[in-house]
């Protein structure tokens, strides 16, 4: 399911009320917690159709699957961003010294390190229709798998798209948010935790140094870091 934009003017099950105060009055119908309640009460399912809090209300599997996705998917995804930028200035000490000499880089240092990483390399669409794509007909029904790793290293889309630069001029043009109706509800959330991460870092201390080889995490899904030793220079 997918929030719709009718959020932001109130429905007739909240009585109209704006969206800033939305998720209090839905929780009283619904009786589900604030912030899930405003979430519900107005989205489209998959099929385009329009729904209130009560289709999902009705169907606990699906809305515990929406809570998953926002819980999770504002946690693996930024702090591996985080660990998988470390190891890339470590392995770029060219951009970590550029970056160490004007910390104003630090706002498309951000996009850069999550377009490097990529921490969700894939997800899987069912098609909604029939469609040629590249010479290849996709047929409605059919499962596909979108590998945003692989997009993100395009160079056909992205200048030098197999670099690591922090400094580049369009570093949000990315594709590890998603796109379209499916595009990261969270993303500049996740965008601000970074910068501000990196703010503080570099106000510490002088340098990150990356001590061992880096333990991935095993799977083809989340591209994530399971440990990695480093030292803080101060």
């Amino acid at each position: 399911a997918y929030v719709s934009a009718a959020n932001a003017s109130g429905c007739e099950k909240c009585h109209g009320t704006p969206y800033l105060k939305h998720g209090y009055r839905a929780a009283e119908v619904t009786g589900i917690p604030d912030f899930a309640a405003c979430k519900v009460c107005h989205f489209d399912d998959r099929n385009g159709n329009h729904r209130d809090w009560q289709y999902m209300v009705d169907r606990p599997l699906e809305y515990l699957g929406n809570l998953l996705l926002l819980i999770v998917g504002g946690n693996d995804t930024t702090r591996n961003s985080l660990s998988g930028g470390v190891l890339a200035l470590n392995e770029n000490r060219d951009q970590f010294d550029k970056l160490k000499a004007d910390h104003g880089l630090i706002k498309s240092l951000v996009p850069e390190i999550i377009r490097w990483q990529t921490p969700l390399m894939h997800m899987r669409r069912i098609a909604t229709r029939d469609v040629e794509l590249g010479g290849k007909l996709i047929k409605k029904g059919d499962k596909v798998v979108m590998w945003y790793v692989s997009g993100n290293r395009d160079e056909s889309v992205i200048e030098r798209a197999n670099e690591f630069i922090i400094d580049r001029t369009n570093p949000r043009l990315h594709l590890s948010f998603g796109f379209g109706i499916h595009r990261c509800m969270g993303n500049r959330l996740g965008e601000m935790q970074l910068r501000i991460v990196w703010e503080e870092i570099l106000k510490r201390y002088s340098d990150v140094e990356v001590v061992g080889e880096p333990k991935r995490v095993l799977s083809n899904f989340v591209r994530g870091i399971e440990h990695m030793p480093v030292v803080l220079h101060k």
